[in-house]
């Protein structure tokens, strides 16, 4: 274990340093050394580029002045349209869903009107992904349809491997685990065959929470450790912070809390660095299991409510959802039956509201075994 923790480490120096001072000093450097400026296309490209290094490196706000730098310089539409897809993978990742459609649609358009099937395939894709976050499955599906018909029609290997993933995230959240390995292990084959190094640790992470949720602790822990040791060699903090936080997850179900702090502790550190502030709230639902574990209860229903918190913009969200279900089974352990069922009702709405009929069912068959 102590091992694995080490080997993350492995890629902090890099991501200690800031892209952007890289990019206006190569960007200077041209300049002096050929005597010829470059055009403000080629610039936006350059600004584009660093905008992807600071994403990787977890400098969000650095990387959206980059991508806004290159949208205010650039002449060119599909440039124009890239810096925004750019710029919309950013406002995703902080939960800003409404910011993330607004600039995603503008680029589709752009896309679109000049019959750039690829990239609208990935737009395509990216709001699937978004309204799968807002909880919006259905309209996720049919943006997730869009882009595999797109894929096929333009025959993009990547673009198909990438929906065939998020396919399996969408068929795993409905609880069709089943279905879900099936989309996973179509996606694996795909990135396999193009030797996608970021695409393989993104699914062995995804297949990893599947085998999770099915009570395939040993198989979790292999895929999870598989999608760890390839983040690590594509320098992603981002996915790694994720890694982390569902490691600290299994350790939880192996009842190690203390090796499920130290996981836990990993994720905050990276969450808080990039302003996450989803993952801040996951990351507060594992320390409350942790304290409760511990018999801590008082502390574990602060940190609980510091992660609703958080996440008090957005009303109906899966995490918000999952805090609600863990004090209400602490509070149970409590013997407050009637605090309990505050809060799992509380869970049962948002999951209802997200078509999580498997946990709606699982949870009112708790509160059904609490009567009398």
């Amino acid at each position: 274990m102590d091992k694995e923790i080490q080997s993350s480490s492995a890629i902090q120096p890099t991501m200690q340093k800031a892209p952007s001072e890289y990019f206006q000093m190569a960007l200077n450097d041209i300049r002096e050394i050929t005597g010829i400026d470059i055009t403000p296309d080629q610039e936006a490209r350059l600004l584009i580029k660093a905008g992807r290094m600071c994403d990787l490196s977890g400098d969000w706000d650095q990387a959206l002045e980059k991508y806004q730098q290159a949208l205010e310089i650039c002449e060119n539409d599909e440039i124009k349209a890239e810096a925004l897809k750019q710029k919309g993978h950013i406002r995703s990742k902080r939960g800003e869903w409404s910011a993330a459609l607004q600039v995603y649609e503008t680029s589709l358009k752009i896309l679109l009107r000049h019959e750039n099937l690829h990239e609208a395939g990935n737009v395509y894709k990216d709001i699937g992904y978004n309204y799968f976050e807002m909880g919006d499955t259905a309209r996720a599906r049919e943006y997730y349809s869009k882009a595999l018909e797109t894929a096929r029609q333009c025959d993009d290997s990547q673009l198909v491997a990438d929906v065939q993933n998020n396919l399996g995230i969408l068929s795993n959240v409905k609880g069709q685990t089943d279905k879900a390995a099936t989309h996973y292990q179509q996606s694996i084959s795909g990135y396999k065959a193009i030797n996608d190094t970021y695409g393989l640790a993104q699914v062995y992470h995804n297949l990893a929470m599947t085998y999770a949720d099915s009570g395939e602790w040993k198989l979790a822990g292999e895929h999870y450790q598989k999608s760890m040791e390839l983040c690590v060699e594509v320098g992603d903090t981002d996915l790694l912070s994720i890694i982390y936080i569902n490691r600290a997850q299994l350790a939880i179900h192996m009842h190690d809390p203390f090796v499920a702090k130290l996981y836990c502790d990993k994720a905050f550190e990276i969450f808080y660095k990039t302003g996450n502030n989803e993952g801040l709230a996951e990351a507060y639902k594992i320390y409350g299991i942790i304290y409760s574990l511990m018999w801590q209860r008082g502390s574990a229903e602060s940190l609980f409510k510091k992660g609703i918190e958080i996440l008090g913009e957005h009303e109906y969200h899966s995490t918000k959802a999952e805090i609600y279900y863990e004090l209400g089974a602490m509070k149970l352990e409590q013997n407050e039956k009637k605090a309990a069922l505050q809060y799992l009702q509380k869970a049962i709405e948002i999951y209802s509201v997200l078509g999580m009929d498997k946990e709606v069912s699982r949870i009112r068959d708790e509160i059904r075994a609490m009567e009398p």
